[in-house]
Parts: C-alpha cells; structure tokens; sequence
C-alpha cells in the first residue's frame, strides 16, 4: 500500500516498516524492532512445546529404553559365555587325542591332561570338569537385578559311534541335536543351572 506523507513517499514493507522513496539517490529502511517483536510474539506460532507434546516425547523414550537396555544386557551376558568356549576348546583338543589313542573317554581331568577343576579360571571361568568325556564350565556371569549372583554352567558332549571302531567324535553345545545319525549316541547329561538360551553364543544355538 503506497501512501504520501508530505513530500516523503513511502511504501509499506511489513510489519511497521517501509522504504523511503522521497530520494531517488537515498532508499532507507526504518522499522521499529519493538514493535515487530511484539507482534510476533502475539500472532506467530509458539517456539516451545505443549504439554501433551513432552508426554508423547517421555513415552518414546521409555518405550526405547526398555526395548533397548534388556538387549544390551543379553548382548554383554553372550559375550561373557563366549570366554568358556576357549577353555572347552582346548579341553575338547586333549579329549579327543585321549579317545584317539585309548579308544574310551578320559575319566576325569587328571586322566585327560588337564588341570584340576578349579584351577582352570578366567575372568568369568570358575572352573571347568570333565567327567568321561562330558565337559562343564561353571561361570559367574555377574549379579541380576536382586543382586544375587548369576551362576551358569555350559556343558560339552561327546557323540560316540559304538558301532564303527575308529569313528570321529561329534561334539554338541547345551541342548544342541547334532543330528549324527541313529548309530550316533550322546554320553552324559547336561549339568545343572544351564545358560538361558538367550545368552548362549550362536555356534551354541539350534
């Protein structure tokens, strides 16, 4: 909107302000801030957030963090079971050069060439046994939410195949079906207080 003030023309810029054309050598600008800042504030949008818009906020955050901290958890518990693999794989090595040459399962860890039980520590390996070939690791994997201790144990057989003299050995993890064949039969049982399937490592699964 143009108007004429005097010998000033001015047009209207927004908000208050114009430019000045009077001059054809000086265009100015004047626009009183206080002003502009008062009507924004009155007529524009609000800069915060609604109330209702922080409780939607808080309960995605809540929603995430319970999805997300028991994953975690079960990610550290995997990583703590997965030191007793290197001490059943070294055991499993003297197992299996003990059946090799005797033709039977070593009676206990004396018989085996291993270290007594509970000479065998790592940082979450308390000890480890084995009785007839069947090898158990019993791990402190920390403390739970009532803090008490999370005691585990992780249990190796051996798959013999009596029918045929000379035949490999089969190893199975925890509950794992190694699916040798009818001729093939576990020895033992798995030992007490096993590791949730949860935090069994993945070579451990299925």
């Amino acid at each position: 909107m143009a108007l004429m003030v005097g010998d000033e023309f001015r047009v209207e810029a927004g908000c208050g302000s114009y430019v000045d054309l009077s001059h054809p050598l000086s265009i100015s600008t004047r626009q009183p801030r206080r002003q502009c800042r008062a009507a924004r504030g009155a007529n524009g949008p609000s800069a915060g957030f609604t109330f209702i818009e922080l409780l939607i906020v808080v309960a995605m955050i809540s929603i995430l963090t319970a999805i997300a901290i028991p994953a975690y958890r079960d990610y550290l518990l995997r990583g703590k079971v997965s030191e007793s693999l290197l001490f059943l794989g070294d055991a499993k090595s003297a197992i299996n050069e003990f059946h090799a040459r005797w033709g039977r399962m070593p009676a206990d860890n004396r018989e085996a060439g291993l270290r007594e039980p509970e000479a065998v520590r790592g940082n979450y390996v308390r000890s480890l046994s084995a009785h007839d070939g069947v090898m158990v690791a019993l791990m402190d994997l920390g403390k739970d939410s009532d803090q008490q201790p999370i005691m585990r144990t992780l249990t190796f057989r051996p798959w013999l195949n009596k029918s045929v003299s000379g035949s490999p050995i089969i190893w199975s993890c925890a509950e794992q079906d190694p699916a040798a064949g009818a001729e093939y039969q576990a020895q033992g049982s798995i030992a007490a207080n096993p590791v949730e399937a949860k935090w069994l490592p993945s070579i451990c699964r299925g």
